[in-house]
């Protein structure tokens, strides 16, 4: 009996054992090339903007209406007069500003829109006091018109508390 289980075991276990397992595809990305090749330049008209320190700049990549909103570091700014002035508050004095993106993945998001999450390492100064802030990265982009415009942005990055 011991032997006819110990035989039973050994069966299974080769059974199991010879099952090739299944082929794990890569993931596919839904947007399109060349919506993929736009949302990236939104991406670089966004650091252009911010290391020329134009708060102007950075206007024609949002969309201007009271639903856009801006969330920076648990603070919501919602509606375009409250954005345009945290933006104009963020860079103003600021006459060294470089920023640089990693880890950049686009998503669709419904048939007009789409996601664009990165690593963000930002470093904006004075001349006198520099600040860096290197965190997550999120733009929610829609097509209004065939134009992609950011309609909601999160940055967050860790202050070192737990």
């Amino acid at each position: 009996m011991r032997c006819a289980a110990l035989v039973l075991i050994v069966f299974l276990a080769s059974c199991g054992a010879s099952t090739p397992l299944a082929e794990v595809e890569s993931p596919v990305s839904t947007v399109p090339q060349d919506q993929q090749t736009a949302i990236r330049g939104v991406l670089e008209q966004y650091r252009q903007a911010y290391e020329v320190g134009s708060a102007e700049a950075l206007h024609a990549v949002y969309s201007q209406d009271l639903d856009v909103v801006l969330v920076y570091q648990g603070k919501v700014h919602q509606g375009w007069t409250s954005v345009e002035s945290f933006l104009a508050s963020k860079l103003e004095g600021a006459n060294q500003v470089r920023m640089t993106f990693k880890d950049v993945s686009i998503r669709e998001f419904g048939p007009d829109g789409a996601i664009l999450t990165a690593t963000r390492t930002s470093s904006i100064g004075d001349g006198a006091v520099s600040v860096t802030e290197v965190g997550a990265l999120s733009l929610v982009l829609q097509n209004q018109e065939g134009q992609w415009m950011v309609v909601a942005e999160h940055f967050s990055y860790p202050t070192g508390r737990s």
